[in-house]
């Protein structure tokens, strides 16, 4: 039978890409060694679900949302007709595909707001950097992981509905989305091709990539973490021995414990005089872990027990849950964690797998 354009380019473009885009975020999510590339795939999802949006009011005559979004009763009648088996066959979207694909978009754009809003909270990072705090950005941690699973669900009834349709209507919609063209519909027009559209979105998706990732490709750490404050004596009193580990790795309470028996730290003295050692302890309270300067120092504050006086970062139920390392090691940060030198600890620094505690 003959065949029309059913899909233009821009929309066939905007499909392949979006289906890239997804499946780049979810393989790298709940690995922080791959953050900066998350975010980039997250970034790209959206941008592509944005420029679909302006498409469905300037595109072809099938991509356009007045083509394809019906009311209730419209919708309520074709799964009658679908059930029934008596379903004519739509030159693009019918109404149920219509409101589905408004929903995987709704979907994309959530994923990338609380995205952001996690971004920015977490690790004071992306345009809510230093606007919300650690435990905002936490907060909604939980949804925009169900959200992605929310995606998930939706593409698996996405794949299953394309093929009973294609079984339904003797027609390969994967095939039709790849050329365009589907057995022609008495009175449905052809969409124009519209490749200029299609090369800009392309130019203009590679370009965005590109210049995201300059610093990556440029061989820097893609999130450097929130400053933290400093104060030579403590780096000279705490770092001669062992990395200076930053206040905010434990309560003040486990501070104030530390510098009372700094006469027999471990098995040492640190010989430190009653002024300096005064310093360096309100260095250390003033900026312990309840401060939540940033992600490490929340889960800190929030899941040690307040009965507990830990001395020892390594004796920390958050460290021992996400650090399943042997004893050995537990000094080595430097091993896991680029910006250990630093104190930030943030996700985007990790150069190895770590288990999460979410």
């Amino acid at each position: 039978m003959a065949k029309m354009r059913i899909w233009d380019v821009p929309t066939r473009t905007f499909h392949g890409l979006l289906g890239a885009a997804v499946a780049g975020a979810w393989l790298t999510a709940g690995d922080a060694r791959w953050l900066h590339l998350h975010v980039l795939a997250g970034t790209l999802a959206a941008a592509l679900t944005l420029f679909r949006v302006l498409w469905g009011f300037i595109g072809g005559p099938h991509a356009r949302f007045r083509a394809f979004l019906r009311g209730p009763r419209d919708v309520r009648a074709h799964i009658h007709d679908l059930l029934a088996g008596t379903a004519h066959r739509p030159a693009g979207h019918d109404p149920l595909a219509g409101w589905a694909m408004v929903a995987a978009m709704a979907l994309v754009l959530l994923l990338a707001v609380t995205g952001v809003w996690v971004l920015g909270g977490e690790e004071g990072q992306g345009p809510l950097g230093g606007v919300l705090s650690v435990g905002q950005g936490i907060a909604l941690h939980g949804p925009h992981g169900a959200l992605s699973l929310a995606l998930l669900c939706w593409l698996g009834l996405h794949l299953a509905g394309v093929v009973l349709a294609s079984l339904r209507h003797g027609e390969a919609l994967p095939l039709a989305m790849v050329t365009g063209r589907k057995r022609a519909v008495p009175g449905a027009p052809s969409s124009p091709a519209h490749r200029g559209v299609a090369l800009l979105l392309v130019g203009a998706i590679a370009g965005g990539a590109l210049w995201s990732a300059r610093g990556v490709l440029a061989g820097e750490r893609p999130y450097a973490g929130r400053a933290l404050p400093d104060d030579p004596e403590w780096r000279s009193a705490c770092g001669e021995c062992h990395l200076a580990y930053p206040p905010h790795l434990l309560p003040a309470r486990s501070w104030t414990a530390l510098m009372d028996g700094q006469a027999d730290h471990f098995g040492e003295d640190l010989g430190l005089e009653a002024e300096p050692a005064a310093r360096v302890e309100r260095f250390l309270t003033s900026h312990a872990a309840e401060r939540e300067v940033n992600e490490a120092a929340w889960y800190v504050a929030h899941t040690t027990p307040p009965a507990e006086t830990p001395l020892r970062v390594t004796a920390l139920p958050w460290w021992r849950e996400r650090h399943p390392v042997p004893d050995d090691d537990a000094g080595r940060c430097g091993d896991c964690h680029a910006d250990a030198e630093a104190g930030t600890f943030v996700d985007g620094a990790m150069t190895r797998k770590e288990r999460s505690s979410r």
